[in-house]
Formats: C-alpha cells, sequence, structure tokens
C-alpha cells in the first residue's frame, strides 16, 4: 500500500517557481512529473513501462509552462509526484481522484485503499498544490495583477485505442474570453 501518515521523508511534492512574476497569467501544471516516491515506485503494481507513459504524467507539459512562464513573466505551480499518487486536476470527491484505472491500465495499489491512505496522499500533494495556486492568486489580487488561471497539459495521441490527431487543444468553462482570442490567432 501506500507510505503511512507516521512515514514522513517525502520531498516536497509541489513547487512555485517565478512567485512574484506580473504578467497576467498563472500557469499550474498538475501532471508534470511522473516520480513515483517510496513506497509508490514499488507497491502500485505497475510496470516501468506505465511509470515513463501518458498515465503517468504528462510529458512535455513542464517545460511548455516553464517556457511560458519565463516568457511571460508568470508564476507557475506544479506538481512533483505522479497523478497515479493523485490527480491533482481532480475535485477530493471525485472517485478517480486516486486511479484505479488510467486509460485502459489497472492501478491495483491504488484499489480500496483506507481513508488513511487518502489523506495523505491529500496531504502530500493535492491540498497543497491548491493552497499555492490560492496563495499565489491572492497576493496578485492583493496588488492588483490581472490573473488568468492557465493549466497546462498534454495529451497522447491515442486514447483508450481512439486517434487524437489535434496539435492543441483548449479547454474552458464558460468564460472563452482567453481561449476565444487565442483559437481565432491560432
Amino acid at each position: 500500500m501506500g507510505a503511512s501518515p507516521q512515514s514522513g521523508g517525502m520531498a516536497q511534492a509541489v513547487e512555485v517557481e517565478n512567485a512574484e512574476g506580473g504578467g497576467p497569467f498563472v500557469f499550474v501544471c498538475d501532471h508534470a512529473s511522473n516520480f513515483l516516491p517510496p513506497p509508490y515506485d514499488t507497491s502500485l503494481g505497475i510496470t516501468e513501462a506505465d511509470k515513463i507513459a501518458h498515465i503517468a504524467w504528462d510529458p512535455g507539459a513542464l517545460g511548455v509552462a516553464r517556457g511560458l512562464s519565463r516568457a511571460l513573466d508568470a508564476p507557475l505551480v506544479f506538481t512533483t509526484v505522479s497523478r497515479l499518487i493523485i490527480d491533482c486536476n481532480r475535485e477530493e470527491t471525485r472517485p478517480d481522484l486516486i486511479p484505479c484505472l488510467s486509460e485502459t491500465t489497472e492501478i491495483a495499489g491504488n484499489r480500496d485503499i483506507p481513508a488513511a491512505e487518502k489523506d495523505f496522499r491529500l496531504n502530500l500533494a493535492h491540498r497543497p498544490f491548491h493552497n499555492a495556486i490560492d496563495k499565489v492568486i491572492s497576493q496578485r489580487l492583493e496588488r492588483g495583477v490581472p490573473t488568468a488561471v492557465v493549466s497546462i497539459h498534454t495529451f497522447t495521441p491515442v486514447y483508450k485505442g481512439n486517434s487524437r490527431p489535434w496539435e492543441i487543444g483548449l479547454i474552458s468553462e464558460n468564460d472563452r474570453s482567453l481561449a476565444d482570442p487565442v483559437i481565432a490567432d491560432l
């Protein structure tokens, strides 16, 4: 199973770069890393190939996010552990917060974990990630800096057997004020 809340010793699972950046964006990268700290590196029941595949992270997303952060003088908040431990792009109540199935791969070590383990993982990465984003945004709002949050992801060209030929994807909810001009420029 996973680490116990008493095990300690794990590295920081969230990092913030350029927190004081003055550009109009805050970049977040929830799937920046495929790192599986002990004991997760051996306890999830996945192969070495799975550990470097899209199911474990968004390959290339952190590089893109860092490049945008530097070019646009924007803060960047990112995770340093794999989404197979906990998916920081999910609400705490989602059943796929700790995935038992990622695309078509079973994650046996995530099945039937005890509540204490779920809470440990929430406190390891999920809550610190969202707290870091909230802190960066709050500080910017206090300084009166215009802020648009942009989450950087990559996607696999084949998902569950279906081809995904797109080079760029933009996802937004109801507010299209950023997405539509970007699409028009592309």
